[in-house]
């Protein structure tokens, strides 16, 4: 290049370097996605980039600089934040696969009951990490039952319970998975008379303190009963008897199909009075993953319960764990024993009164309604409308 022709030659130059510039960044960032793929697949950091980029200096390219000088605008073409949870939430169900695992149904179903609760990808995001974390856990020990002679902690749960929690998205921790699902019992209205409420309570009234607004990762959850645990050692002569424990079908009828209604059964209960559990494809969604979680041997029957009869199954099983425990290791009194088969058959006769408390009469429209048997019962998927009066309420 000749020294008359200097300022044109440099310019040229720099506009040959600006075009090979293209193919350079374009290789570059290859082998940087190349190198880094092990970040991709990786959900210690859901947040990373999933588009990376080399960034050229004065060192890689003479006078750089001078030819591209804004890498936070390139970045932001190459990777929007939307486009960012997309491919996030790929390589998340890639990994889940290769467990056997899926999100799909959860992604779809959740919140679905208001459009303002639709669930966004980062939460997608935050769920589908947080099971991967936690899998070699809830996979491995899945079988493993809590010990009742020990407290709840972090060593000391059960695992299924905890599996499925994961697997539909809420964020606790092993010792969160007891929480006491009943709202707060505020106080207990006698009669009508002292009420000022009008007649379409069923008294006595329970008044339970309602939160502002419903939160799923907070306010919903789940509790498994194993039927074994209902079976009293107690039954000779002279004991208080304990009733035996009821298998229902979806019309409320005694389901006796089986001698045994306590090996091989579990009833598992649910909150059904959030505002996200008046969807019905929402629950559809929970009681098929609690289904397929179940081991195919177990029987299972599923509740979704009013405030009442969740407070009623928490309080008295709290009891009857507390007596079963001070008769570890000892040789109980009869008074004691007296004491453990009153205990056990207060739960087992609220266990026998359970009924599920079912999607309000304007939300229906999506769900399989038909007439049973001829006696005007309306039964949605399993599940009848008795017209009964509600004996709770929220302040």
């Amino acid at each position: 290049m000749g020294t008359n022709h200097v300022p044109q030659g440099l310019a040229q130059q720099k506009q040959f370097q600006a075009f090979l510039l293209f193919f350079d960044q374009l290789l570059a960032d290859y082998l940087t996605q190349l190198k880094n793929v092990h970040t991709l697949f990786s959900w210690s950091d859901p947040y990373n980039h999933t588009y990376l980029y080399k960034h050229f200096t004065n060192e890689d390219i003479p006078n750089f600089s001078h030819i591209f000088t804004n890498y936070s605008d390139y970045h932001n073409i190459l990777e929007s934040l939307h486009k960012k949870q997309v491919r996030k939430n790929k390589f998340l169900n890639h990994l889940l696969a290769r467990f056997g695992e899926t999100f799909v149904n959860y992604a779809n179903a959740i919140y679905q009951y208001k459009g303002d609760y639709i669930n966004t990808p980062s939460e997608e995001i935050r769920d589908k990490t947080a099971l991967l974390a936690h899998y070699p856990l809830i996979s491995t020990y899945r079988s493993r039952a809590f010990d009742y002679s020990k407290s709840i902690g972090k060593s000391n749960f059960t695992v299924l319970e905890y599996r499925i929690a994961k697997m539909i998205g809420l964020d606790r921790k092993p010792e969160q998975i007891y929480k006491k699902l009943a709202p707060h019992l505020i106080r207990i209205i006698k009669n009508t008379n002292t009420s000022g409420l009008d007649d379409n309570y069923a008294y006595p009234l329970h008044v339970f303190k309602k939160d502002i607004q419903d939160k799923f990762d907070r306010d919903f959850g789940l509790h498994i009963y194993e039927h074994h645990m209902f079976k009293s050692p107690y039954t000779q002569r002279g004991y208080q008897a304990v009733p035996a424990l009821k298998i229902k079908n979806c019309f409320n009828e005694v389901h006796m199909r089986d001698d045994d209604t306590y090996a091989f059964w579990c009833t598992v209960v649910l909150p059904a009075w959030h505002e996200f559990s008046q969807s019905y494809e929402f629950r559809k969604m929970i009681e098929e993953r609690i289904r397929y979680e179940i081991p195919p041997h177990i029987k299972v029957q599923i509740y979704w319960l009013d405030p009442v009869r969740m407070y009623n199954i928490e309080c008295h099983y709290d009891i009857f764990l507390k007596i079963k425990k001070e008769l570890l290791d000892i040789r109980p009194t009869k008074k004691q024993k007296t004491a453990y088969n009153k205990a056990l058959g207060d739960l087992v006769n609220i266990f026998n009164g359970l009924e599920n408390m079912y999607i309000y009469n304007d939300k229906l429209s999506d769900a399989h309604v038909y007439l049973s048997k001829g006696t005007g019962i309306i039964t949605t998927d399993m599940s009848a409308l008795c017209g009964k009066k509600c004996n709770w309420t929220f302040e």
